[in-house]
This record gives C-alpha cells, structure tokens and sequence, in this order.
C-alpha cells in the first residue's frame, strides 16, 4: 500500500512538470527582433552592408553581439538558408591568439573564433594558409569556409547576439534584457579583456597579441548585480572612470552572462468573445521570498484588482463588455522582486443577423431582393450585421467564393465591390449569391440570399406585329419581340389606331424571341410601338402595321339555323361549350365538356380531327379521359348537337394539351450566327433531368378544314413531330438551303411533375439579324382580352363572357418637355358610367396631383420632369370612378424632359399668356389647371438664365403670373387641399426672389394667400380631407407667407399686406384645428422669420404652461393661471400663437421695433375668441433680439464710490441696470441727471439685492417710466457698498451692464403700438426682452445696450501734471532701459541663429556613398522640441522602395552636430539606381554617447533626379526606456490622408504659429530661417505697448473725479477702470501692429553683389562638391562641404551635375 501511494505521488510530480513545461513553452520561444532570426539560443542578423572585417565586428558589437560562430553543422544548415547566394559574408574567424585568462594557447591551428575558442568543427573549402587573418562564407561554392590575409575587403557579414550574454566597448552600454514575467539574474560580469579580437581599435594589428601581464580584468559581478539583478530591463555602462583600465595596450570591454529567472507565470487565453467568463491565472514562482507578496492586475479594460495575491487565488474569471484588444498586465512586488508580466487577449463580439443590404450600380441604388447591376461595371454591395467584430465577408455563388472583405465593426456598413472580371464568371441574367459573415468567436456563420441580376444595356430590339386580322372581335393583338441584349426588361406596347391609342407593360425575362399578347379594342389600321427599358438604359423601335377587319357573315342552313359571326366554320352556331379544366396542361387527367343549361340527355359529341378516341358520345356532357387526350400540341376538335328547343343547335371547341411551364428550359444554336447553309446547324436543349424531350418544327403552310380555326386563334402555324428523348437535335443543310423563311424551333421537356418548352427561330439568310437567344414559350391554344396589365388565357372559341374592362387612356405627345402641353384622352365601358357622369383623375406616379374632373378629354396639361435615370420617363396613373363607387385604373407613360435652357423671359411670358388665353377658351381657368405649368416657369425665373434679363421683364412676368392664378383661383375654387397645395407651391416658388417682386405684385400674393386660406378653411368643414392633406397646403402657404414678410417692408402697400398676411395666418391656423384632438402634441411650421403654433388643449392644462416654437428667434409665453371667469372647465380651448422675426406692421411711423413680435390668442372651438385682459397677474413675454447687440461692461472696484456715465438718446424708456458682483454685497445705486448723485440729490435709488429666483433678478434694477420719467441726456449711476460700522473699504468688484428697452404692444383700434398694461421685465438681457403684460395680442420690443460716456474733453488735464508725476516718468524710462537689454540679449541670439542657420541649411555628403553611385536622394530629418529629443548615438538609415532598398548609411557629419533638439538636418545620400516608389524608412542608432535617446519627428525624403518628394510622419522615440522602448523602427511613407489628417494640420499650425508668429512668445522661440529677426520682434513688442498706452488716454477718466475709485499699492495708485481701458487699447492698436508686423516679416535682406561674373560662371570644384571616395578608418577624409547648400543640390543641372564621389 505504501509502494502505491508513493507511485501515485511520483506520477503526480511527473504530470505536473509536464503541465508546467508545456504552460512555459511559449514563454521560453527566443524572441528576436523583426529583423533577426532565432536559432538555438542565439538571434542572427543578416547585414546586407559591405563593412571590412573590423568594421563588421565593431557594428555587430555595438549592438551587444559578435559575428557570427559556427560551432555545428545545424548552425550551418541555418544559416545558408538565409543567405544571399551571390555574396561572401564575414564570420568571426581571426588569428589564433593567447587566451589572457591562461598560460597556453587556446588552439592549434592558425585561426580561431573571437573569444579564443578552439575550432572544433569545420567546414574548409580549403585548408586555411599560415598567414590567414579572417574567415568568411564562399559564395558559388555551398557558403564553405575560406580565409584570406585581406580583411579591408568589404563583405556582408553575419552578427550573432547570444541569449544571456552581453558585450559592450568602452564608452557604450550593454543591454540586458528579459521577457514577460521573468526577472534578471546576474551570472558573470567583468571590465578588461579576456579576448584579444573583442572591441579592436582600428590602428591595432590583426595579429596583436599583448603578454597576459599586460591586460587584466576586474570581477564587477557585485556591481552589475546591485545595478541590474531583479529588474527585467538593464543597460550597463562601460565607464572606464568607474573601473579604471585593466588593459591599457588594446582598450577593455564589459561582458556580462546573465539569465532570465522565471519570476511570474501569466496565463490567458489569446481569443474570445464577449460576455465570455474568460480566466486569468496568474503563478508567483520565486520562492522563497522576503517581505509580503502582492499584486495589481489590470484586465486592460479599466478593471484593477489592487492588493492580489497569487498565493491566495490564483484564478481570476473577467468579462469583457467591449470587443477590442486587452493587454493584461500583473505587476507584482515583494520587499526584494519586482516582477511586471503582460500578456494580450483579443476580444470579438459574436455575429448579429443582417441589416440593411443595399447594392450600388451607376449612380443606382437596389434593395438585396432585387439588385440590379449594369453588366461589366463595378457593383459594390452594401453590408452590415446587427452585431459583430472581426468581420469577415465573403460571397459565394453555389460552391464558389467569388469575393471576400474584412471589417472590423459589423454594424459599420461595408461596401463589397464586385469587380467585372467576377461577373464575367457569372455572366449576364439572373443570379442567386450567397452572401455569408464569419468570424473566430461565432459557431456558426450567418448567411442570407442576394438575387442579383446582371444587366446589360438595351440593345437589338426588334418587334414584329402579326401583319392581318380577318377574325373579329380581335382581342389581343400578337407581337414578336426579340432582344440581343438587355435582359430582364420592361416593355412598353403603344398602339395607335385612327383615333384611339392604347398602352400595356410586360416583363419579359430573357433576350427572345417571345410573342406577347396585347390588349385591343380597335379597329382599322394599327400601329405598334415597342419601348424596352431596363433600370440603366432603354430603346424603343417600331413593331410595324397591322389590320383588323370586323364583318358579319352567317349561313343559313335548311332548318331556319344560322352561323354566328364568332366562328367562320359551317354548321357551327352558337352553344358556348366550356371546358374544365380550362387548359388542358401534360398530366391532366381528364377534361370535362359541357354546355351550361342544356338538360338534353340525347346530346351527341363528336371528335374529329387528332382523335385518339373518335367513338361518338350521346350525353348532356362529356368527359374525356387523359388516353382520349390529343398529343401535344395537336388540337382535337369536338362538336356538339342538339334539339332540345325545337330547332337544331350546335358548338365547336378545339382542345390541346400544352406544358405547364413550371420548369425552364433553355435552347441554344451553336452555329447560328450567322447561318451557314451549306452546313447543318444543331440546336441544344438544357433540361437538367429531363425524362422526356420532344422536337418540332413549324409548318409554314397554311392548315385547311375546321382545325384552321384552332390554329388561327393559338399557334400560328401546325406544328410537326421530328425528335424525341435527345437533347439536341440537327437541322440538316438540305433543309436550310429549301427554307424560304426562318425556321422556327420548338422543344418541350417533362420531368416528374413539371413540364415546359422553348422556341428558337433560326435565321435564314437576312430573314433576321437577331443574335442567338432563348425563350420560354407557352404555347396556347387561344386568348381571352386581357386587361392592361395581365393577359388571361382561354380555350374556347365561342364569342368570351363580357368583361369589364381597364380605361383606355392615351397620351399625347409621346414624348416632350416640362413646358410642352400634353393630352390625355380616356375611354371606358359606357356601362360604367350608366349610373351617372364618371370622375377622371390624373396623377403622377410619385403622388403629384394633375386632374380630377368629369371630363374624359384634358388638353393643355403640364407634367413634370420624368425620372432622369429612367431617360424621362414618367407614368401617370388614371382612375375612373363611377357613381355607384366602383374604380378602374390604368397607367399611362411618357417621357418628359427638361426643357430646353436658352429660354428667354419673354419665351417664357408668351407661354403663359398663350396658356392662360386657351385654358379661358376652353372654360377651364383654375389653379389647378395652372399650377403645374407656372410652377415650372417660377423655377425657371428662380435659377440663373442664359443671358441678360432685366429686372424689370422678371417683375413684369411674375405679376402676371400672380394676377392670373389669382382670377383662376377666384373663378374656379380649389376643390381639396391638393389643388390648394398646388397653388400655394407657385406663390412661394415665385415669391422666392424679394428683389423681383413689385408692391403690386406682393399685394397680390397676398390676397391670394388669403383666398387660398379661405378655400382650405372651407374644405375642412366638409369633413371629408384628412389633417394630414390640410398639413401638407398649409405648408408652402406658410412659405409664401414667410417671402413676402422678408421684402413687404419695402412698399407702399404694406398697411393693406400686413392685414392680408394676418388673415392668411388666421385662416390657416382655423383649418388646421378643424378636426383636431384635445391635448395633442401642438403642430409647428416655422421658416426663417415666421412661426406658427396651434393646439387644442383642456382648460385645466392650460394653466402654467409655456408655449413656443422650438427655434432660437422665437417668441414664447407664459400664462398665469386663469380664473373661471376667462375659461370655461368644460369646453377645450385652441391656442393660436404666432412669431415673426420682422415686424409686421413696419408701416406704422413711430416706435421702432427691433427684436421678434410675437402674438398668442385664445379661442373657442368653433372660432370665437377668448377675451384675455386686466389680469391680476402678469403674463410673461420672452421676445428674442434678431439681432446681437455690442455688450458694453463696466468693471468698477467698490473700494471706493464709482459712477458710470449713461447717455440717454430716446426718451420715456426702460432702464435696466444688471449688476455681476463679484461677491455677495450688499449695494446702494443713485441715479442722478446731468449731475452726479449724492445722499441728498438723485433722480432715483435702490438698495441691492432684491427678491427674486436667481442672482441675476436679484441684482437687476428695472426702471420703468411708470416708475421714473426719462428724459434725454446724460445720467450718473453711483454705485457704493454698504458696510457696517467701523468698515472703510471693501475689495469686491462688479460689473455693470445698461440696457435701455421698450415693451409694447399693437393697439388694434388706435393701429399703433401702445406700453399700457406692459412692463420691462428683471430677466431682461442682452439677447431676450422679457414684457410682463395683463392682457394677450401682439407684442414688440424696442432693445439697445446704452453705451458708457467719456468725457473726452477733459482728457488733456492729464499731460498737466505729467513732470510733476515721477511714477510716470520712472515706469516710461524703465520700459525703455529694458527695451534696450533684450535688445542687446536679442542680438546676440540673432548672431547664433545664424551661424545656426548657415549650418542647418548646409547638405552633409554622407562619407559612405558610394563613389560610382550617381543616383540621390536628399534627407531632411526634423528632430522633435520634446525634451531630451537630441541623440549622441550615431544613427542609421536604410530607404525601402518598389524596386529594391539603399544600403545602410551613418548620418553622421565631422563638422557640426546633428539631431539637436528642434533641429533640421539635411544628408545628400547616394545610390547605384533608383529605389522607385519609397515604401518606408527605417532608421535606427547604436544607443551610445550621455543622451542616446532620441525623439525624430518626420522625415521628408526627395529624389533628385525627378523631384518626387516622400513624407514620413515618425513621431516617435527611438530609445530603450521611453515611447516603445526600441532603437529600431521602419516608418511607412505617409498618405495623403496622413499628411491631411486634423490631427497632424493642427499640430504643424498650431507649433508653426507658436514658435514665429505669436509676437510675444516667438522672441524666444523664433525659427532661426525666419527673415523676422529677434531684435525686430521685440521693437515690434515695445512700439505695441507704447501705442497702446498712448490709446489708453482716448479713454482715460478725470482723477479729480470725487466718486471714482481708487486703489493704493504704495505711492502708486490706479483704478480697475484704467485697466479695463488698456485692454480695449490693445484691440484698438491691433491693426496698427499688424501692419509694423507685416512690414518687418515681408522684408528681404538685399543681395549682395557678386564680386566678379566670372565666379559665376566658374565651374564648380568637384573637391568641394563632395567626397572623392568611401572614408575608412586609413584614409581621412580632406574635403571641404561647408558650400553645400539644398539649393545647390537641387538646382543642379545635368550638365554640371553635383558628383557625390
């Protein structure tokens, strides 16, 4: 028992090791940077830069690594696979040295790897020589190994960074760095050097080899430790004045052999969705430990758990409530660790269902059910789900994905484009698509259907109408119609007779040939019309002539019998046989004949023709079983007798069976375009399933005997058997040379239950020029009409039931425009009108009312425009009712245009005049009759015309216009709200332009608004019209109310308007409470200057309640509660309220009225009004100003007494004072008159505050004239605190705004505007007028805020005592002595700016180009403003285009520093071709030097050779302890959107404007290329505050002024007032500034002269251009750059081009 407890415990530890290994496998993956591999425990970088052997090593090492070590063959394997094959690469191989750390060598051989180490494997192409110095990969050999004594040579070269091993040269810093939950451990670390070949200064020789006394190290592991050990980041220096120097011969390293300690397991999962219980387990893992263990966590999402503890609990469950990615961060501490770990979860949200799916096609849009595209173009499918993240979409049709897209939100609306190469796959016609969302955290994907459909344009129409009709009545006339392409479209049938013309729509679904039955009812000669419209394009053609002749001929036969006029056959009459079913269809089981009310039991039926049961029958009726059925297609022809009357009777009927066309079949030609007869031609049939196919050919000859008949009214021709149970069938050459028209070909298929057909016409010689096409065909025995929409279909041959049929309607022209008159002429069953006279209405499709009247026959109607995308075409729907109730309707199209824009205003008067004389003529003047025609010509007049017009014909024409639809709308009332609607729309259409209208024509647009008004009051009373009808006329008269408020100020006529204008607003408002329900929401219309308000509201909920109309200059009220002597408890009240933005009554001379006027009325539901006055209290008024007034404040210090200075311009007004103390104070105001107030003289005083709701009441002082006569003048306002006893002075401010105001309201009798019964309001303010009135009518205010008054006069007593004022003269000269020291400090910085400047603008030539790279790229990097932004690293550069990358370059320059804080600097590099498009930029620095950091804010890139520019937006720090912690980025070039983008404007602007145009601030910070000097600056700064100080005495108050307060600071004194006034100044001397400012900032320092023409034309010295060749560390460089400059690197001529060599 023992044993098993014990095994059970060892497999227990056995599992959960494993459990924690595979937990930490994915923490214990190598991590490399992107542009390392990983292997083993190393990362390796692959430097495609040319570097000799020390330099490769120095590279390598500055990043804390070596070249690379082969030390087995894998390592070997690894790196071939990453190797460029046309290159040698540097290893680290070097000659066998003495290790320092023993007392014999490290190896036998004559090379070595750096650190000394043996070379235990190898993989020589050749033994290495004697005199080997380095090692390198071969290339064309399998990257063997080989040496060589040259080690200048410049080869790529490989760098090995170890994992857990770090190395730093003297003076840099070694980097020690660990993951996520892990913490560092210090191994080993020493200073000095071990190896000889580690850190090699240049001049030091390859084969060096000092003596082991010479060089030592020093063990600073404690050092290292106490520095770095439990951190996961540590950078160690290399500071030789911290460890001194062990190995002065060759230099000392730092090396340091660490490894990371597994401190913190975090686990999460990587993906889930929302809402999910997700679980967080967090391991705390070294143990054991000092101090407390705890832990913060933070989900990512806002949710911290503070105080954790992982010993307690290790799991943690979240949900997550937002799709997003999380980082999940822990951070733990203990008194010794402290240890951070993170890892990132993605969050999705699942799938919603679909919304709204829309497709996009030429400017159309289509809902998902129907979406149409033109065939070929691009389509872009607008998705979005309800719900979901992650989204991605794909499309499918069957199996296959056609295309796909991604989203992030669902509920974002995604378009899917659909290219034309994917609906080529396709093709044309109808198709059903799958469209399908999915993403990771959905089980299951959602899907919906999309039926799409391709379309082509309309194209090869042609139409052929049946040429004769000899059978009458003819009911249908047949037309064969054949489209090349365009399919699914619309057809159009209009027939023209004589007199008559008809019009019908079909669908026809494929591209024909198909023969479509249309309505008839004519007689004679017809012509028909085929118009093919598909929603992007259309095409009409001629269908021909066709005749139908109606004549009666009968036979008499020997019994007295006679033949009717229905059926030409012999000893046929008149029994109606009927049959049921009445199509006989494949799989029919039985037909039933019989003749309705025959009782003769001794009927005899007989069948001739196809008979397949030709026995005769003696019954009342007959069934014939299905094997008594004729074939398909074949006619059997029964006849019935009988004698039942007396007199012998008879009836024919012929009988078929035909497909049920519930399948498709779909028949092609595979060579028949053309048709060549000397060879055969083979049609195919697509029938998928088929059991039974059946071919037949046409027979063009003419059928004799009774069966022609049945021939005659279904098939045209009989058709012939020739091929069964094949799907495809030969029409032989022989046949095709014999045909002497086309073929026609007909199929038909069966498959179980289903059954249909399809017929080709092939093409002999140019019988056709159609293309090949397809249609299914259901080939009928015969017809009844149809309507004018559908065809009914009927087997029997007798004359057919009577049957109410559709109006028959036409339109004429067919085709015209806006301004081109049009009749309509309709026809019915007179048996529909018998009743009494028939109603005709015409309207649009889209709801425009036309016509309604008795009148079948309307000439001069205008239509509007048609539907552009539809080419114009525009449908008018018909209904005719009768009296009796009853409605047929039809549907009529034509195409309307635009008219024509060269129209003219005397075109345009001719017209109306021409149209209102006919419609006079024809007794038909209405408003109605008008509408449509003049609004089209108000819209004309409205928009900009082609040339000239005068004003005055524009004048002329709309007082036409407005007279004669007055006199139509006086003869001819509206008879509902639409033609009401319809007028009201002319009125403001041309009322629109004020400018344009004469009094006379305003007068009379009013009156006509008012009659308008009337007519709609009265449609109300009928009951009849719906509110919604009254709501939509009221509308554009509220319109036109609303014009001519804007311009009736301007006439004479005004007085007689403005009442017209009232009674319009009356009347409206009557119409629209008509019908209206109690305690509604109110109904609003409002404009621009105008609105309404109206209500029906319980007395009871009246009270209290504040009316308005939702808009800023909006009049409101307040009622008070009123007592049962204004309302009644029972009866509802209406609320008429009204505000206009202009006054109305502007004709009345007097007061004027400046802000809104606003009216509210009373009233009882049948009109009557409430009677509103002598309220005990007050109603309150809100009247809003139209427009701002300037606010002028006072500041006034209370430290001593202040008065204000009133200036009183009108008189008998309201003054009101609204104080803003800046404390709570009690205050006393005197007012007094042309005078300051004392104690004992004031015109008025008050002591503050008062009662009231707010602040604002209660330090507002209203002065009404009631209370107060004011007169006009100057008033002093003194305003002191009241203190108690003992109290001199207070430190509290306020400000004091004046406001002068009238309230008043329009006296009806006296028709002016009165103040009786009205009061200015406490809540008065610089925006709102508030009236308390007693009484309800309309209401005004008359709103000015009162300016200050200085006393400029008394001004010059100041200069008086200027020499007798030290303070003045002190302050004034110390301005200027500190004028004068920022002067000399701002010159000073002039003088570094420049020398600055001369450096910044000069190009450094980049010491590694190459010297045969001739092609250039100019670098201008813009370091940031951050602090610490400047680097002392040495930075590196690679540019990235379409056609290949540059090599690494240094920007470096020996004479100046680069990347200094807020610096520009600009590099000239070289490359041996053109990159092509830049991609990116990477950049990256070795992190040496006291500030490695470094902060690059945007890069801008230039080539040369074509000018091409490229913008890097970086932004971003390059450095191990700030921003992303990294010292190398690749920054993608910026868009145009990028550089668009507000965010990087307003950051560029707003520095820019900072840094040299804010006057004051950019004294410091000026750009040093700004042509605005500093010393410009601050004399600009000086003159702006001395002129501000010389504007301050326009405004400068009297000091012996005894009320005005002072404040003392010492012997100085000066008052808030003098301050306020400075401010002022300065806005006053803002222009004035502007201009020294604009002066100094466009000059232009003068050229200087060239000392000589010939330097000019000199040729520039390539040793000044540029280096001569690559600068290694044995040859310096000894050229001079210092005349580089970015114009002369740009404008470089080709001819003398800029050599970088």
């Amino acid at each position: 028992m023992k044993m098993d407890n014990h095994t059970l415990y060892t497999l227990f530890l056995i599992v959960s090791f494993h459990v924690i290994s595979i937990w930490s496998d994915d923490e214990e993956v190598l991590s490399c940077p992107e542009h390392q591999q990983a292997f083993e425990s190393s990362c390796y970088e692959f430097v495609a830069l040319q570097r000799s052997f020390l330099s490769a090593q120095a590279w390598c090492e500055r990043g804390g690594g070596h070249l690379a070590f082969i030390l087995n063959d894998e390592t070997q394997q690894f790196l071939q696979k990453h190797l460029q094959a046309e290159q040698d690469w540097w290893i680290g191989l070097a000659p066998a040295s003495t290790n320092l750390t023993l007392d014999s060598a490290a190896t036998e051989g004559p090379l070595s790897w750096l650190d000394g180490s043996d070379v235990s494997y190898s993989n020589w192409l050749q033994e290495p020589s004697l005199n080997a110095s380095c090692g390198y990969l071969r290339r064309n050999s399998g990257f063997q190994w080989e040496t060589t004594s040259n080690c200048s040579q410049e080869l790529y070269f490989i760098c090995e960074f170890e994992s857990g091993r770090s190395l730093a040269c003297a003076d840099h810093n070694a980097t020690l760095q660990c993951g996520s939950g892990q913490v560092i451990e210090i191994d080993d670390s020493f200073y000095g050097r071990k190896a000889v070949h580690y850190c090699r200064p240049s001049h030091a020789p390859s084969h060096a080899s000092p003596l082991q006394d010479e060089c030592s190290w020093v063990d600073i592991v404690d050092t290292v430790s106490e520095h770095c050990h439990g951190l996961q980041v540590c950078q160690a220096a290399a500071d030789i004045s911290s460890f001194g120097e062990p190995c002065p011969a060759l230099g000392s390293y730092l090396s340091v052999e660490y490894h990371c300690k597994d401190a913190l397991h975090l686990l999460v999962s990587k993906l889930a969705a929302v809402f999910d219980n997700i679980t967080i387990t967090v391991k705390w893992l070294l143990h054991p430990f000092q101090g407390n263990l705890t832990c913060t966590m933070n989900a990512g999402d806002g949710h911290i758990i503070d105080n954790y503890s992982p010993e307690e609990m290790e799991n943690v469950v979240h949900k997550y409530s937002h799709a997003g990615v999380y980082t999940v961060a822990v951070e733990c501490s203990t008194s010794e660790w402290h240890v951070t770990a993170h890892k990132s979860i993605t969050i999705q949200e699942p799938l919603g269902e679909f919304g709204t799916i829309k497709c996009h096609s030429m400017n159309q849009s289509t809902g998902y059910k129907n979406c149409e595209a033109l065939y070929n173009n691009p389509l872009k499918i607008q998705v979005e789900l309800d719900a979901g993240t992650n989204v991605t979409y794909k499309i499918q049709h069957r199996n296959t994905e056609l295309v796909s897209a991604s989203a992030i939100r669902g509920i974002v609306p995604q378009n899917i484009t659909v290219s034309p190469e994917i609906q080529q796959q396709l093709g044309p016609g109808c198709h059903q698509l799958t469209i399908a969302a999915l993403n990771a955290v959905t089980a299951i994907d959602v899907s919906t259907v999309l039926e799409l459909c391709l379309v082509e344009p309309v194209e090869g129409l042609i139409a052929d109408v049946e040429l004769e009709h000899e059978q009458c009545p003819v009911h249908a006339l047949s037309v064969n119609v054949t489209l090349a392409r365009g399919a699914p479209v619309r057809l159009h049938f209009l027939v023209s007779g004589a007199n008559h013309t008809s019009s019908e729509m079909h669908e026809m679904l494929h591209g024909g040939p198909q023969v479509f039955l249309i309505s008839n009812t004519m007689q004679g000669k017809l012509n028909v019309v085929v118009r093919a419209e598909n929603s992007f394009s259309s095409m009409e053609t001629d269908g021909g002539n066709t005749t139908v002749y109606c004549y009666n001929e009968t036979v008499t036969q020997q019994d007295g019998d006679t033949i009717g006029e229905h059926v030409r056959i012999a000893r046929a009459n008149n029994l109606h046989i009927t049959v049921d079913p009445e199509v006989p269809v494949i799989g029919t089981t039985s037909v039933k004949l019989y003749v309705d009310g025959l009782e003769d039991d001794n009927t005899i039926w007989k069948c001739s023709e196809t008979c397949p049961c030709p026995d005769e029958v003696k019954n009342r009726d007959y069934e014939i079983p299905a094997a008594c059925l004729p074939p398909v297609y074949s006619f059997s022809v029964y006849t019935v007798h009988t004698k039942s009357s007396g007199h012998s009777e008879s009836g024919t009927r012929c009988i078929t069976v035909i497909p049920r066309e519930n399948m498709k079949l779909t028949l092609t030609c595979s060579n028949c375009n053309p048709v060549n007869v000397a060879h055969s031609v083979t049609l195919q049939v697509q029938c998928e399933g088929c059991q039974k196919i059946v071919w037949y050919l046409e027979n063009t000859k003419d059928s004799t005997g009774l069966i022609n008949h049945c021939y005659s009214e279904s098939v045209k021709n009989p058709l012939i058997w020739q091929a069964e149970d094949s799907s495809s069938y030969n029409i032989e050459s022989d046949t095709l040379r014999k045909a002497k028209q086309d073929i026609t070909v007909v199929v038909y298929g069966t498959k179980d239950s289903l059954s249909g057909s399809a017929r080709y016409t092939v093409p002999i010689v140019s019988a056709s020029n159609t293309e090949d096409s397809t249609v299914v065909l259901p080939i009928l025995p015969t017809t009844l009409p149809p309507s004018s929409h559908t065809t009914d279909k009927s087997l029997n041959s007798a004359a057919p039931p009577i049957v109410l049929r559709p109006p028959s309607c036409i339109i004429s022209p067919p085709v015209g425009d806006v301004l081109s008159p049009f009749k309509i002429s309709c026809s019915v069953d007179p048996s529909f009108c018998t009743a009494g006279p028939c109603v005709f209405c015409f309207k649009t499709a889209s709801g425009n009312y036309l016509y309604c009247g008795s009148e079948p026959t309307v000439e001069s109607l205008y239509l509007p425009l048609g539907k552009a995308h539809n080419n114009y075409s525009l449908m008018v729907d018909i209904t005719v009712k009768n009296a009796a109730g009853d409605t047929a309707d039809t549907t009529v199209t034509t195409w309307v245009k635009d008219t024509s824009t060269k129209h003219t205003v005397g075109d345009l008067q001719a017209l109306v005049s021409n149209q209102v004389s006919q419609l006079q003529q024809q007794g038909r003047l209405s408003g109605a009759a008008l509408a449509q025609m003049f609004k089209t010509v108000s819209d004309r007049l409205n928009d900009a015309l082609p040339e000239e017009q005068h004003d005055s014909v524009k004048k002329e024409l709309r007082q036409q216009m407005l007279l004669s639809l007055s006199v139509a709308t006086s003869s001819i009332p509206p008879k509902n709200p639409t033609e009401v609607q319809m007028s009201a729309n002319v009125v403001a259409g041309l009322t629109t332009q004020g400018h344009e209208l004469t009094g006379t024509a305003q007068l009379q647009a009013s009156s006509l608004l008012t009659n308008l008004s009337k007519s709609l009051v009265s449609l109300t009373h009928s009951g009849e019209e719906s509110s919604e009808q009254i709501l939509q006329a009221s509308t554009p008269i509220v319109h036109a109310v609303s014009n001519i408020i804007k311009v009736s100020s301007n006439t004479s006529e005004q007085n007689e308007i403005s009442s017209h204008i009232l009674n319009t607003v009356d009347n409206v408002q009557s119409a629209l409470l008509a019908g209206k329900k109690v305690n509604q929401e109110p109904i609003i219309l409002s404009t621009s200057v105008f609105g309404l308000y109206v209500n029906r509201i319980s007395s009871d909920g009246l009270q209290n309640q504040h009316f308005n109309i939702q808009k800023n200059s909006s009049a409101s009220f307040m009622l008070p509660s009123l007592g049962s002597n204004v309302l009644s408890a029972d009866e509802p009240v209406d609320v008429r309220m009204t505000s206009f933005g202009i006054n109305p009554f502007s004709w009345c001379e007097g007061d004027r009225i400046s802000g809104s006027v606003g009216s509210l009325s009373l009233t009882k539901m049948n009109g009557s009004v409430i009677p509103v006055a002598n309220l005990t209290e007050e109603i309150e008024i809100l009247l809003p100003r139209t427009e701002m007034a300037e606010v002028n404040q006072t500041l006034l210090e209370l430290g001593n007494f202040s008065t204000v200075v009133i200036n009183v311009t009108s008189p008998n007004i309201s003054l009101v004072f609204k104080l803003d103390p800046s404390e709570e104070t009690p205050l006393q105001l005197l007012l007094g008159f042309q005078d300051y107030p004392n104690d004992t003289y004031y015109e008025a005083q008050i002591q503050l505050p008062q009662g009231g709701n707010s602040e604002e009441e209660r330090y507002t002082w209203v002065l009404n004239p009631m209370e107060m006569r004011v007169e006009v003048g100057v008033y002093y306002l003194l305003v002191r605190p009241v203190v108690g006893a003992g109290v001199n002075s207070t430190n509290a401010s306020v400000f004091i705004t004046t406001i002068a105001a009238y309230c008043l309201y329009w006296d009806e009798t006296k028709a002016n505007w009165s103040g009786d019964g009205c009061r200015v309001g406490p809540r008065t303010t610089t925006l709102i007028t508030q009236c308390l009135c007693t009484h309800l009518t309309f209401f005004g205010s008359s709103f000015f805020v009162m300016p200050n008054v200085v006393d400029v006069s008394r001004t010059a007593e100041l200069f008086a005592t200027f020499v007798n004022n030290p303070v003045v003269v002190c302050f004034v000269g110390a301005i200027i002595l500190a004028y004068l020291l920022v002067v000399m400090w701002a010159r000073r910085k002039d003088i570094q700016d420049a020398v600055k400047m001369q450096m910044q603008v000069k190009v450094t030539v980049l010491e590694d180009n190459d010297p045969l790279a001739e092609y250039r790229y100019l670098l201008s990097i813009n370091t940031g403003h951050r602090r610490g932004a400047s680097t002392s690293s040495q930075v590196t550069v690679i540019l990235q285009g379409t056609e290949g990358e540059s090599e690494p370059h240094h920007l470096t320059d020996p004479e100046k520093p680069v990347f200094e804080r807020g610096g520009l600097d600009m590099f000239l590099l070289t490359a041996p071709f053109s990159l092509g498009e830049l991609q990116s930029i990477r950049l990256w620095h070795d992190n040496s030097g006291q500030h490695p950091s470094w902060y690059v804010n945007k890069v801008m890139v230039q080539d040369l050779e074509t000018g091409q520019k490229w913008h890097f937006l970086c932004s971003s720090w390059l450095a191990v302890d700030l921003g992303d912690c990294t010292l190398d980025k690749v920054f993608p070039v910026a868009t145009e959107m990028d550089l668009k983008r507000f965010s990087n404007l307003f950051f560029m602007k707003t520095a820019k404007d900072f840094r040299d145009g804010h006057i004051w601030f950019s004294v410091i910070s000026r750009p040093p290329s700004s042509n605005f000097t500093r010393v410009q600056r601050v004399s600009c700064c000086f003159s702006l505050l001395l002129c501000t100080m010389l504007t301050s005495i326009m405004f400068w108050g009297i000091p012996s002024d005894p009320s005005e307060q002072t404040m003392d600071l010492g012997q100085i004194e000066f008052t808030w007032q003098q301050v306020m006034i400075g401010i002022q100044s300065s806005i006053i001397m803002f222009p004035i500034n502007l201009l020294i400012v604009s002066i100094f900032r466009n000059a232009r320092s003068r050229e200087q002269k060239p000392e000589s023409s010939s330097k000019q034309q000199s040729k520039i010295d390539p040793t000044k251009q540029g280096k001569t060749g690559r600068v290694s560390p044995n040859q310096p460089s000894h050229y001079n750059h210092k005349d580089i400059t970015p114009d002369a690197v740009i404008k470089a001529s080709p001819t003398q081009e800029f050599d970088p060599a």
